[in-house]
């Protein structure tokens, strides 16, 4: 009798949660398609709960020039998202012994001007450290040359601080530079194979990556822009420019697993 009840449950639970995610995935449509022509969306989404995924839609071209449809597989650029996976170098770097959040930046970066001497990589992780911002001019080697984490580190290491370290908040660009060298100099490898070898492979990550500019990556979609209405290719600049900041791409069945595994404490 027990076990007539038990599978009678069973099934009232995954009939409600099959209605659950049909509503979610209409839903989900009727938003997407509702956005304004300006801000359409295209990529993909997905939605898991407990191990199950409960929506899973894909919308847009991956290269509107040939109208090619995004899919499951394209590839695309995670911009601001990429900080997390230089947040995670770092720590691992610190659970490895080889830095102290707490170091000071002059103990991996020897060439700093008077202002940084107290200056810490805590300070570079919680936007606390008072460096300044960077814009295009600042790349004194122009925006179509490949730069390296050093060289990156000299576009702004001579300018002033907007203030002194752990004194205030300003979001930077910059603080992600100076830690993709602090990554680099420590690991001996460029910050592209360091995450490869120790963030993207234990997360089961196979389609994820930092890529150079010149570099073929299949299935990869196009990056656009708008000029009012319009539609438009974004500006070139070489992807070295924001090593550290941005710059890595994945899919979202790469970014579920690296949930996935997080929260299971799979990864790292």
């Amino acid at each position: 009798m027990s076990s007539k009840c038990f599978f009678v449950l069973l099934g009232t639970l995954s009939f409600a949660a099959l209605s659950w995610s049909q509503d979610l995935g209409e839903w989900t449509d009727t938003y997407v398609k509702g956005l304004a022509p300006t801000k359409h969306f295209r990529g993909t989404i997905v939605a898991e709960r407990t191990g199950r995924v409960l929506v899973e839609k894909i919308y847009g071209t991956a290269v509107e020039e040939w109208q090619v449809p995004n899919s499951s597989e394209t590839k695309v650029e995670l911009a601001w998202l990429s900080r997390q996976f230089r947040a995670a170098a770092i720590l691992q770097l610190a659970d490895a012994g080889k830095l102290n959040v707490e170091d000071p930046v002059s103990k991996y970066y020897t060439d700093i001007p008077p202002g940084w001497n107290r200056m810490t990589i805590h300070n570079l992780l919680t936007h606390t450290s008072g460096l300044p911002e960077n814009e295009c001019e600042n790349f004194y080697k122009g925006r179509a040359t490949p730069y390296t984490t050093g060289e990156q580190v000299k576009t702004f290491r001579d300018r002033p601080l907007g203030f002194p370290p752990g004194t205030a908040w300003k979001y930077r660009n910059t603080e992600y530079y100076l830690l993709a060298y602090i990554v680099e100099k420590l690991s001996g490898e460029s910050y592209a194979a360091y995450l490869a070898h120790h963030v993207f492979e234990p997360l089961k990550m196979t389609h994820s990556g930092f890529a150079t500019m010149a570099a073929m990556v299949p299935q990869m979609s196009e990056g656009y822009s708008r000029d009012g209405s319009t539609l438009i290719r974004r500006e070139y600049f070489d992807r070295s420019m924001e090593t550290g900041a941005r710059g890595i791409y994945t899919t979202a069945e790469d970014l579920l697993s690296a949930g996935t595994r997080l929260w299971t404490h799979q990864g790292y």
